[in-house]
């Protein structure tokens, strides 16, 4: 029987409180550990502690609330453990985690206490093994939610893998659990044949082992739906990518203007009015902007009704109308500083028009534009993080399929923002030059 704890000196209320809870959470612990939930009641708890049950039941409302508190206080370190681990392995690996070495970082250092640590832990690992023998508890569900782009085979792959070494941590984890009730358990059945008691029959668990206890399962594995409210539609990904791709095409007409000015000498004559010529570039880009914001609505409006005569389902552009009116800009601006770039360093319509069709079309074929990116090789996915079509792409499926926001595609954004300035930059340098 555990003594109630002697005060020395003078202690506040709160640290009297204080140490009241430990010794009714280390007294309950002890107990559940060798009898179980179902096998130990609040009156068990008091006469541990030498006390009346009416304080314990001033603290608790009744064995549930005190069984949870049992198990929150250990749960409480467990989980601030998981946490610095994931936290540690994040920094150590960078972009470049495993599925298993998120899972040994996980639980490692959670598993480790039960083996290394002060006996509380070895009795709350007794509890975790008696709650999963008894027939009032379940197994527990750990939750994988799956980016909605994820495809079949890999999800069935990656929760196979899960389960596979969540059986084996699990296996460990009851082997260890067995090897320590195995001997006492032993050690009582040897006593009652014999008629003599244990050297210490306090300190043996009275674990009485389920026949069914080593096939069950500690944890298992379950597919969620993510927080999305719609599954992405085949419709989202193909208005996103012949956008723009669309938008890209803006570059042939701009580019063929650039030149066709520079021919027949109306730069030249736009140059010399008393207005700065920068201004009369914004006014260019801005009427081009609106062209490729005319295609986007027009190519949406068939997703939005063309495309349901057919069959397909009704495009839905996401919740967040700030991030795609954006996005969308931001991809017109870049193929508009393209096609400048390209009327001013071709020298003939036709070397802009056959280079800008072809560099349009690879791009769109690097960026995910016709064939998806994860099903390319190696080398070119590597390859197709610097097409601004795959950077316009990205941000448009993560605001449709994923609801993102402005904050989840802010790096496409200012790759294409650095694009749009470093075409400008060619393209203003070369027409300085032609004043020479």
């Amino acid at each position: 029987m555990v003594g109630a704890p002697k005060i020395r000196g003078r202690r506040t209320r709160a640290e009297q409180r204080a140490a009241t809870l430990k010794l009714i959470l280390d007294t309950a612990e002890d107990l559940f550990a060798q009898l179980g939930y179902f096998g130990v009641t609040i009156k068990d708890v008091a006469n541990g502690m030498g006390i009346h049950p009416a304080l314990i039941h001033y603290y608790f409302d009744g064995k549930k609330e005190l069984f949870d508190s049992v198990f929150e206080r250990r749960m409480e370190y467990a989980i601030t453990n998981r946490t610095a681990g994931l936290d540690a392995y994040e920094a150590e690996v960078g972009d470049h985690p495993t599925v298993e070495g998120a899972l040994r970082a996980y639980y490692d250092g959670a598993f480790d206490v039960y083996i290394n640590d002060d006996e509380g832990w070895r009795k709350f690992g007794r509890i975790f093994a008696k709650v999963n023998n008894a027939p009032g508890y379940g197994t527990e569900k750990m939750a994988v939610y799956f980016d909605p782009l994820v495809q079949g085979a890999f999800r069935s792959s990656l929760l196979n893998a899960l389960k596979q070494m969540l059986l084996a941590m699990e296996m460990e984890i009851k082997a260890r659990v067995l090897a320590e009730s195995l001997p006492a358990q032993l050690q009582q059945t040897l006593s009652a044949l014999t008629g003599r008691m244990p050297i210490d029959s306090a300190a043996i668990p009275k674990l009485q082992l389920h026949p069914g206890w080593g096939s069950r399962r500690l944890m298992d594995v379950v597919a969620e739906q993510s927080r999305l409210k719609k599954l992405p539609t085949s419709v989202q990904q193909n208005v996103a990518a012949w956008s723009v791709f669309g938008i890209f095409f803006i570059v042939l007409p701009l580019g063929g203007a650039i030149i066709g000015e520079r021919k027949d000498g109306t730069l030249a004559r736009l140059r010399t009015l008393p207005v700065p010529y920068i201004t009369l570039l914004v006014g260019k880009l801005g009427a081009y902007v609106t062209v490729c914001w005319v295609q986007f609505l027009f190519i949406v409006l068939m997703g939005k009704t063309g495309l349901p005569l057919l069959g397909a389902p009704v495009l839905s552009l996401g919740s967040d109308t700030t991030a795609l009116i954006v996005t969308v800009t931001m991809v017109a601006l870049a193929a508009c500083g393209y096609g400048l770039m390209l009327g001013t360093l071709a020298r003939t319509l036709e070397q802009a028009t056959m280079f800008g069709a072809v560099s349009v079309v690879c791009a769109a074929a690097l960026g995910g534009i016709m064939v998806p990116v994860y099903v390319m090789p190696p080398v070119m996915q590597t390859i197709s993080l610097f097409s601004p079509l795959a950077w316009g792409l990205n941000a448009l499926v993560e605001i449709a399929v994923r609801e993102g926001t402005l904050g989840s595609v802010r790096h496409e954004l200012l790759y294409l923002a650095a694009f749009f300035a470093a075409t400008m930059a060619i393209a203003w340098t070369r027409i300085e030059r032609f004043d020479r």
